[in-house]
């Protein structure tokens, strides 16, 4: 193989491993793209969980205080009860 023919070999292995690390490189920005959108949906229904969790608490104390209030409020025991 001569000089000239050497020299081209190794430019088209050049071009082929430019054009290789061009994609490479595409993919890791695509990549790292869908990381960061996957991490804010992460986000978003971690935080949606802790709100669900957190609304059975606050339902539950405010479903005894409704109770309580409906208890003490309440005095048709000592009344009779009447027809319409």
């Amino acid at each position: 193989m001569i000089l000239e023919e050497m020299f081209e070999a190794l430019m088209k292995q050049n071009e082929i491993l430019m054009k290789t690390l061009s994609e490479e490189a595409k993919r890791d920005q695509e990549t790292k793209a869908q990381n960061k959108y996957r991490q804010k949906q992460l986000g978003a229904y971690l935080k949606q969980t802790q709100q669900a969790n957190e609304e059975p608490l606050q339902s539950d104390s405010k479903r005894q205080e409704e109770v309580s209030s409906h208890t003490l409020d309440s005095s048709s025991e000592d009344e009779p009860f009447r027809m319409a």
